[in-house]
């Protein structure tokens, strides 16, 4: 007795928090079965697959054959998954990535139910931990004069997933995007040999398991044929579609799918969200509400389904929520493609013309890094972001003939990483002109204004706190707090302050300026300087090159 109360408590509450789910159809045994599936999988990650319930075999590509309840596994090396309906319902459940990016952390989910096969059709692909040993550079290709893609500081992680037949350049992903990079294994740790790895070749795809798969399956049901043998497939995000091929077609989902298989004739219901199936040149949009037909050699039209009448399915397994959509009609397919084609159309037109900006900027191209000096044998000074702004004060070239830029931070950059925009004035020659021997850098803007920082030198840093109320509170501030300048947080400057200067002409504002200067003699390196009085601090970071 004490049995079957626990069994009607939750029941209940499996019903109560399944309000989509059948519950005059599918017997208490099934809906018990698919809990336990759901619990059974719990803790399943990222391309990983998990016997749920029923007669489910996973196939490896060595031969392997697994069929426990709850064995969860690695996708890469799973060659078919297998289900049955028997006393208990088939189910497997697949954490997909495909082309969602490593750094996006999430997956599709596929609930495979009832009677279907699914074959990965991506072949397992070895991959790597790498870490870089001092500063590398990405490269579009495996060669010292290819394409640099991305530069990466020392420590950096990276994934390799491939090698060149003499094993001196290992392809990788590029940290946060779906792009593939190469670079050399001579400045990388590895944890095994990188034999290991698959010999590739310039262009060949990286595709992560069942990325390209395989569906067949029979037209059998449960719970008076409202829970379908099919394929359950949820994206991670509404918005945000995940490539894949299934049995031969392109898809594109950003969606909730239900796929049911008769023999090798496919159906995708789509209940909300919405995907575009087939190659780039004959893509259909299929909105939530309808449905298509599919094979290996036809890609039907789209049209609605109505009541959507497989009311057992076990969307409440699922991690996303959703309302399921009204019935639509063919109009309303037909305003869907019109969008989806008119945003298609948007994306390819060219920008509209406009008046170009002459204004002289210097952009940095792509992810670099800023030297000591204009060779990279120079210290790594700081790492500087695509996009940034820089301004070239003067150029050099070193001992291979590369061109560098002097910035007006005295740091330097290959010209090669920046970009020249609008009309400039040619940058000046280094020569061998004495540099100046004096020059003052405001510990507000950080910029020296007598030219780069030289060795040598001698240097006034200078900064303002805000003004006073009157001569009287001016006249007294350094005694209250003389103020002071620290270079890397050890090394402190005599300050000096300046009488006290009147802020405006205006007889009504009385307010007083007093400026703190301290002097010292610049010596190669690079400094973090702190100017500070009382609650008022100013920072710079600047470099003095060698030599």
């Amino acid at each position: 007795m004490r049995k079957w109360g626990f069994f009607l408590v939750f029941w209940l509450a499996f019903h109560i928090t399944a309000p989509i789910m059948a519950q005059a159809t599918c017997p208490p045994d099934v809906l018990l079965a698919l809990a336990r599936a759901s619990s059974a999988c719990y803790g399943i990650e990222r391309n990983q697959v998990c016997i749920g319930s029923g007669d489910v075999s996973l196939q490896s590509t060595d031969g392997a054959l697994i069929e426990q309840t709850g064995q969860i596994m690695p996708l890469n090396g799973t060659w078919i998954i297998t289900l049955a309906n028997g006393d208990d319902p088939a189910v497997a459940q697949l954490q997909v990535q495909a082309s969602i990016t490593d750094n996006e952390g999430t997956a599709m989910t596929w609930l495979a139910l009832g009677d279907v096969s699914l074959m990965n059709l991506v072949s397992s692909v070895p991959t790597m931990t790498v870490t870089l040993t001092g500063t590398g550079k990405l490269r579009a290709t495996p060669a010292i004069d290819g394409d640099i893609v991305m530069e990466l500081a020392v420590n950096r992680a990276l994934v390799a997933n491939g090698r060149t037949e003499d094993s001196r350049w290992l392809r990788v992903s590029v940290p946060n995007s779906n792009d593939l990079a190469w670079i050399s294994s001579e400045i990388l740790t590895v944890p095994s040999p990188v034999s290991e790895l698959n010999v590739i070749e310039v262009g060949d795809p990286y595709l992560r398991p069942f990325q390209v798969a395989h569906l067949s399956g029979q037209s059998t049901s449960l719970c008076d044929g409202q829970l379908p043998s099919g394929l359950l497939i949820q994206s991670p995000h509404p918005e945000h579609a995940v490539s894949f091929t299934l049995n031969n077609v392109p898809f594109q989902v950003a969606a909730t799918v239900f796929i049911t298989a008769d023999s090798e004739l496919l159906t995708a219901n789509v209940l909300e969200g919405s995907l575009i199936a087939g190659p780039e040149d004959s893509q259909v949009v299929v909105p939530a509400g309808a449905r298509i037909q599919f094979s290996q050699l036809h890609l039907a039209h789209p049209e609605p389904f109505g009541t959507f009448e497989f009311t057992g399915l076990p969307l409440n397994a699922l991690p996303r929520r959703f309302t399921m959509t009204e019935a639509i009609t063919q109009d309303d397919i037909a305003a869907a493609t019109t969008r989806w084609q008119q945003s298609v159309q948007a994306s390819q037109a060219p920008p509209p013309t406009s008046t170009p900006d002459t204004t002289c900027r210097y952009v940095v191209r792509m992810d670099s890094q800023l030297y000591a000096g204009p060779a990279e044998f120079y210290e790594v000074v700081n790492p500087i972001a695509a996009g940034q702004q820089v301004m070239p004060v003067q150029q050099t070239t070193d001992a291979s003939d590369t061109l560098w830029y002097q910035l007006r931070q005295s740091s330097w950059i290959r010209a090669s990483r920046v970009e020249t925009l609008g009309e400039c004035r040619s940058i000046p020659v280094l020569n061998d002109d004495p540099a100046p021997s004096t020059n003052t850098v405001s510990l507000e803007t950080c910029e020296p204004t007598n030219g780069p920082l030289r060795a040598g030198q001698q240097i006034t840093f200078e900064f303002t706190p805000p003004p006073f109320d009157n001569y009287g509170e001016a006249r007294r501030a350094v005694s209250i707090d003389p103020g002071s300048v620290v270079l890397n947080d050890q090394d402190y400057l005599r300050v000096h302050a300046t009488d006290p200067i009147l802020v405006s002409s205006n007889p009504e504002d009385e307010r007083y300026l007093r400026i703190f200067r301290a002097n010292w003699t610049a010596e190669p390196g690079t400094y973090r300087v702190r100017g500070e009085r009382l609650s008022y601090i100013a920072i710079c970071y600047l470099t003095v090159p060698v030599g």
